[in-house]
């Protein structure tokens, strides 16, 4: 099966003729999201992404900007693509994600997954179900431009999307401004259980709000000129994130 897919892979490469277009530039979030990606342009989506270039001779550019101004730019046709992002309706407006011949999005093809935590402040009176988040009193603390935002919206729920960053989150829900937030994977999760200014704030759920397959995504234009070429790629991501060497590290960094 691995060697079909590999053969798949390389064919798709030669059939779009890859190695002799202009390099694609893919925007990412300019915080740590440990340890997916850092600003610096480290981390296992950089490595995944890498692999794919060696494996289909391609080029990419990173680039990482504001997640508001990476979807901006992807919209604007300033950029490629953007990755670690999640499926949405206004998403699909101006990108496109890897998708299976029913119309539904292909979750083999995903770059990683990642769990949207639920963070209760210590005394506060908001309340988590596993299904529904209430907070009589206060506004749910999320980060900017997130899908959650607008999951949470459409369960009736205000938000407050003012932070960037999981340590803005949680700093917020400990002074007291907020009862409970919504914030992203194991960069909180690190920062709740190992940063001591945060020590005994907040109840963590053991019931995340949402678990999310995370892609890259790819503007219209740059699908349509080129949709052989987008497929081989969304192609190799399944394959690598599968392969042995990766699987590796993932495991070498904690990586269920």
């Amino acid at each position: 099966m691995k060697i079909f897919a590999l053969t798949l892979v390389f064919f798709m490469a030669l059939m779009s003729g890859a190695t002799l277009a202009a390099p694609l530039t893919f925007c990412f979030e300019d915080i740590p999201q440990r340890p997916w990606s850092q600003p610096d342009g480290s981390g296992l989506n950089i490595v995944l992404l890498k692999r794919v270039e060696n494996l289909l001779g391609e080029q990419f550019i990173y680039i990482s900007k504001p997640w508001k101004r990476c979807q901006e730019e992807v919209r604007m046709s300033i950029a490629d693509g953007f990755f670690g992002a999640a499926d949405s309706v206004e998403r699909r407006r101006y990108s496109v994600f890897p998708m299976h011949a029913d119309g539904s999005v292909d979750a083999a093809a995903a770059i990683y997954e990642d769990r949207f935590n639920v963070y209760i402040r210590s005394g506060g009176k908001a309340k988590w179900d596993g299904k529904k988040i209430s907070s009589p009193q206060r506004a749910v603390v999320v980060q900017r431009g997130y899908l959650v935002a607008t999951l949470l919206q459409e369960q009736g729920v205000a938000i407050n999307d003012s932070v960037k960053t999981a340590a803005e989150g949680l700093a917020v829900l400990a002074s007291g401004q907020a009862d409970v937030a919504v914030l992203q994977g194991i960069e909180s999760e690190n920062l709740v259980n190992l940063d001591p200014k945060f020590k005994g704030m907040f109840v963590s759920s053991d019931l995340p709000y949402a678990v999310l397959p995370l892609y890259l995504a790819i503007n219209k234009n740059t699908y349509l000129r080129d949709s052989k070429r987008v497929k081989a790629i969304w192609a190799a991501i399944r394959a690598e994130r599968n392969s042995a060497g990766y699987r590796k590290l993932l495991d070498s960094a904690g990586v269920k």
